[in-house]
């Protein structure tokens, strides 16, 4: 009976004295201040204090527990992340993750057949990305051979900063994303931009002009068959001829000055004042849709081709003037 009491005694110590040293060794799951919690009074050991061996011990344990085969062996098994690898990650991904979203542009010289939606196809962009970064609003069909075009890595608008322009304000008038915005264009805050910059805006489709605002740049007002040029005999303006009804349409933005319904001369016609210096003049319409004052876009309807007034055939005679001079049409449009 003593020898069986003797052989439990020592079996109890010798579990108890295994457990004391195997406690420092925390699993690489456990949150980093486990080794102090187990060196606390009332550990495991059972000593107030904890010893220079059992130290020595937690300290070998934190060692390996940090080296890197523990780090693999911690993926391996599928143990939750550390902060500091989880902060570095993040900080990884979100590097990845702007040098993905800002946009870049690439040159492309155009070759003989191109146009511009086979280059938007070869790219991965919309014809109209290719046509605002480049200026090619008013023509896009005349493309050049040799002619070197700038292609961005992602749809949107290419947009020249004018006085007063914000990020925000660019963000409301495309209805665009403000982040996406700074992001592609790899701006930092307070995200200041001036007159003359780029900015690219991501997923946008280029706003009409604002009512009454000229672009500088004329469109061609009808379509149809060229019959008198400037000049050409004495005459003032470019007569373009085509059947009763075709639209007309205003060659730029801004405000109508003069909507006269006449039985010689013009016959019924529109002046548009663009308030860059230059007007155009629109005569022999069939139908007027606009009246003294109202406000136009680049490209609105102003009314109908016919042959009111001095005319001998539908057509319309379209005059330009700079600051009151007459000025030959084909000088202008596209």
């Amino acid at each position: 009976m003593e020898k069986r009491v003797a052989s439990h005694i020592v079996l109890v110590v010798a579990v108890a004295f295994g457990v004391s040293f195997a406690s420092p060794q925390v699993s690489s799951s456990t949150p980093n201040n486990a080794t102090l919690v187990q060196m606390e009074p009332g550990s495991v050991g059972g000593s107030e204090t904890p010893t220079s061996e059992s130290l020595t011990l937690a300290i070998a344990a934190e060692a390996r527990r940090n080296s890197p085969t523990s780090r693999a062996g911690d993926a391996a098994r599928g143990a939750e992340p550390r902060a500091s690898d989880v902060t570095s990650a993040v900080k990884t991904a979100g590097e990845e993750r702007g040098a993905e979203t800002k946009v870049t542009f690439r040159s492309y010289r155009v070759q003989p057949g191109d146009t511009i939606s086979e280059i938007a196809e070869q790219f991965g962009v919309t014809s109209n990305t290719i046509i605002w970064a480049n200026g090619l609003d008013d023509n896009p069909d005349q493309l050049k051979v040799g002619q070197e075009l700038r292609i961005p890595s992602t749809s949107g608008v290419t947009h020249v900063v004018k006085a007063g322009d914000t990020i925000g304000a660019l963000a409301e008038r495309y209805e665009a994303d403000f982040s996406k915005i700074v992001e592609a264009n790899g701006l930092q805050e307070p995200y200041l931009i001036k007159p003359g910059d780029t900015i690219f805006i991501p997923g946008a489709a280029k706003p009409p002009p604002l009512a009454g605002v000229a672009t500088g740049r004329f469109v061609w007002p009808t379509y149809g068959r060229i019959t008198t040029y400037f000049m050409q005999g004495g005459h003032k303006g470019l007569d373009i001829a085509n059947g009763y009804g075709t639209p007309i349409s205003a060659a730029d933005g801004g405000v109508v000055v003069t909507a006269l319904k006449l039985s010689n001369s013009y016959g019924w016609h529109v002046i548009i004042d663009h308030g860059n210096g230059f007007s155009t003049l629109y005569g022999h319409l069939s139908e007027m849709y606009v009246d003294y004052g109202d406000r136009v876009r680049k490209g609105d309807v102003i009314g109908l081709m016919g042959s009111t007034g001095y005319s001998t055939g539908p057509h319309l005679h379209f005059e330009v003037r700079l600051q009151g001079i007459l000025q030959d049409p084909l000088d202008y449009l596209p």
